[in-house]
């Protein structure tokens, strides 16, 4: 519906008339958007605009986790591309963004399973630093002495002599270690 304002102010001195004409339009160029567009708040929208959502009668932002959306021609919320550090691995779940985190998922560290490395080692937790597999702590009685990740808790604190209850720890000489304590 366009509205129109005529002004006109008289002159008196100079005898003449002087008009203005005052056009305003509104957005919906009289009630109706063109066929890819939707009203959203009075105003017309592009469908395709995930910001204003992407189905025809809602005007909500898509959102999704991790990730910048996008809209499919079946008028979807879908992903666009994941956030640095995030992948949707999960087949079964609903395509609600980028659920994972394989910069921190020992399950799925740097890739989805199962493309993702096995970060599981010898009596270690698995865990994983910036998508790299990592020792995310060690079953209780063993360490990683050595740091060496491949190797994983190398180390039986319980019955170790030369790292007897804590790495580096070496029972005296002729001694044994027993239950983590030298006898």
């Amino acid at each position: 519906m366009s509205t129109r304002f005529l002004s006109c102010v008289a002159f008196v001195l100079l005898a003449g008339t002087s008009c203005e004409l005052f056009v305003s339009t509104d957005e919906l160029h009289d009630g109706r958007c063109r066929s890819d567009q939707k009203v959203c708040n009075n105003r017309c929208v592009m469908k395709s605009d995930p910001n204003t959502g992407c189905s025809s009668d809602l005007c909500g932002p898509c959102v999704l986790l991790h990730a910048t959306p996008r809209c499919t021609e079946a008028g979807l919320c879908a992903v666009s591309v994941c956030n640095s550090g995030y992948k949707h691995c999960d087949p079964l779940a609903p395509p609600d963004g980028c659920e994972t985190d394989i910069f921190h998922s020992p399950d799925n560290c740097g890739d989805c399973a199962p493309r993702a490395p096995d970060c599981r080692r010898p009596h270690n937790v698995p865990g994983c630093a910036l998508g790299q597999c990592a020792t995310g702590g060690c079953e209780m009685g063993y360490d990683d002495c050595n740091r060496i990740f491949d190797d994983g808790c190398e180390v039986d604190l319980q019955n170790d002599a030369a790292n007897c209850g804590a790495c580096f720890h070496a029972c005296p000489q002729g001694q044994t270690c027993v239950a983590g304590a030298c006898s």
